[in-house]
């Protein structure tokens, strides 16, 4: 049995403490063409963006419109706001960065199930913390916790492929549309939970 964040039962795993609930945004966009949307861009992001977490803007819009422009000029108009806010906005800075991962598979087998995750991007600092960073292109902002199954499962993923000498470990979603950044620290506690959740969810 296949198991990823979305299919994991997130009601068993305690909420984050310490968060800020943010109201959701109105959807505008067709959602067949977000998803396209989507896509392009988690693509340019990680062709463009390099090991100091700066985004190469001119060549990063060069690969883009054309793509964009199949959508509609809405999607055009997004993109571009998108990309000149990007290296506006910085997670960490630049000098600080050890390391940055890009596109991070990571599988785990429990029994007869195969766990997968994919990090958008994965920041190393140089005082050891992990900030796993995941995009989203989507016009409505919701609570983190909505998120915490994604988050810990990563979490998880993450100590059993070798992640495990961390100093924190920080789950930060960026609305790319605004340049939001929403960031919770990760309790090192309740990881065991997940593959409780995961032979419950099985069986």
């Amino acid at each position: 049995m296949k198991i990823t964040a979305s299919t994991l039962q997130i009601s068993k795993i305690p909420a984050f403490v310490n968060n800020n609930i943010i109201k959701n945004k109105i959807q505008e966009f067709d959602n067949s063409k977000s998803n396209i949307y989507g896509t392009i861009m988690h693509n340019t992001f990680y062709k463009f963006v390099n090991d100091r977490n700066i985004l190469d803007e001119k060549n990063a819009i060069k690969y883009t419109l054309p793509k964009v422009k199949k959508l509609n000029d809405g999607y055009v108009n997004r993109m571009l706001k998108t990309i000149t806010l990007y290296n506006t906005n910085i997670t960490i800075e630049p000098s600080n960065i050890k390391e940055i991962y890009k596109e991070v598979k990571l599988i785990k087998q429990i029994d007869e199930h195969i766990i997968n995750g994919r990090i958008d991007k994965l920041i190393v600092t140089n005082a050891n913390d992990l900030y796993i960073i995941d995009y989203k292109t989507t016009l409505k902002i919701k609570d983190i916790n909505s998120y915490r199954g994604q988050a810990k499962i990563y979490q998880y993923l993450l100590e059993q492929n070798g992640f495990t000498w961390y100093r924190n470990i920080f789950f930060t979603i960026h609305y790319l549309d605004f340049n939001i950044l929403d960031i919770v620290k990760l309790d090192k506690k309740n990881i065991g939970i997940i593959e409780e959740i995961i032979k419950d969810d099985g069986r």
